[in-house]
């Protein structure tokens, strides 16, 4: 809505809004004793995806949770920043605690999803990345940059940090980390945010247009 908003002023046509992904169904009880420790950066791997803020994000989430490590899921064609990321990763002594992996479907991607304890999305620009949605889909909470159109749309406060605050996004893994109960519940309400992107939901919102 708040984009339809903002649009509107720019042309005389009517302008809609409506979202475009859809999840099949809720698995929130896959992840009930979920304690890998593990973050998970699922997508594709682009320089506008400022991937490298990850890996500064796990730096600091290492200061307190020292067994932490980070998996990218995702294919890129850009071999430079490929090179980048490794350079960095040597540079910030993550060698060990950083893993690549190709992009998955169906049942991989859910074992994917399954063993890691918080998604990490530091893309600035995107607004409803799919990974998100996926990722909550499966009740794995979500910590995610602050971007319009987006999270800041069907996330609460406590999932969203600024974009490059580095420790505000370590500090709110770092407490999903220790602290069972609070993992559990943010799994429950990320489980309950993606059922507004169920087929049932989207459709409607979809059928909400032809009314307008």
């Amino acid at each position: 809505k708040q984009q339809q908003q903002d649009m509107q002023p720019l042309t005389t046509l009517p302008v809609l809004a409506a979202p475009d992904t859809i999840v099949k169904e809720n698995k929130t009880n896959l992840l009930a004793n979920c304690n890998s420790h593990k973050i998970l950066v699922l997508g594709r791997i682009a320089k506008e995806k400022q991937p490298q803020d990850a890996l500064y994000i796990l730096k600091s989430v290492q200061a307190s949770i020292a067994d932490a490590t980070l998996e990218f899921r995702g294919y890129s064609t850009d071999r430079q920043l490929l090179n980048e990321l490794d350079l960095l990763i040597e540079q910030l002594g993550l060698k060990n605690t950083v893993t690549f992996g190709n992009y998955v479907v169906g049942k991989m991607l859910d074992d994917v999803i399954e063993g890691a304890q918080v998604l990490l999305s530091t893309v600035p620009t995107e607004g409803n990345g799919m990974q998100n949605i996926e990722a909550m889909s499966h009740g794995l909470p979500v910590i995610a940059y602050n971007v319009n159109y987006g999270p800041n749309t069907y996330m609460s406060n406590e999932q969203i940090v600024s974009i490059g605050n580095y420790d505000q996004a370590a500090n709110r893994i770092v407490s999903l980390f220790q602290d069972d109960k609070q993992w559990k519940e943010a799994s429950i309400l990320a489980s309950q945010q993606a059922q507004l992107f169920t087929k049932d939901n989207v459709y409607k919102q979809w059928q909400d247009l032809n009314l307008q």
